[in-house]
């Protein structure tokens, strides 16, 4: 009687467990909004970017929105300045792109290229993906 017992509690207990993990729903990935520059001279193949994004008209010198250091394949995941989370929000900025050698020239802040949209340019973010042509960006 005591072994039917303990089995009939297991399979209880398994049947409790299984209820619950089914009834738990799954946490949904946070993807942040992405910008993708097309058109990125070969000169910068195996370099590291990075976006940062004021918010348009520019009313301070810290950006809203940036994108981490990464190895430019031309898409930059956006995230929020102040939380340092994912950004999926919409706006109207004005973008900085900085190019640098390496990681590490980035953590120090020596970049071989800085480039801002147009003068007097802004772009509008509206959608999970906004693309922006290499030409859209001037040497700064």
């Amino acid at each position: 009687m005591k072994n039917k017992f303990k089995i009939l509690s297991i399979i209880a207990l398994v049947s409790v467990i299984g209820f619950f993990i089914s009834a738990c729903k799954d946490t949904p990935d946070v993807h942040p909004n992405t910008i993708t520059i097309s058109g990125i001279p070969s000169d910068y193949e195996g370099k590291f970017g990075t976006l940062l994004l004021f918010p348009f008209p520019i009313t301070s010198s810290t950006p809203a929105i940036y994108s981490m250091e990464e190895r430019i394949s031309g898409t930059f995941s956006l995230y929020n300045w102040k939380r340092d989370d994912p950004w999926d929000g919409k706006g109207t900025f004005r973008i900085t792109f900085l190019i640098y050698e390496s990681v590490e020239a980035a953590r120090n802040d020596n970049y071989i290229y800085s480039g801002v949209l147009e003068e007097g340019t802004s772009i509008s973010i509206t959608k999970k993906n906004t693309d922006i042509e290499w030409s859209s960006f001037i040497k700064k």
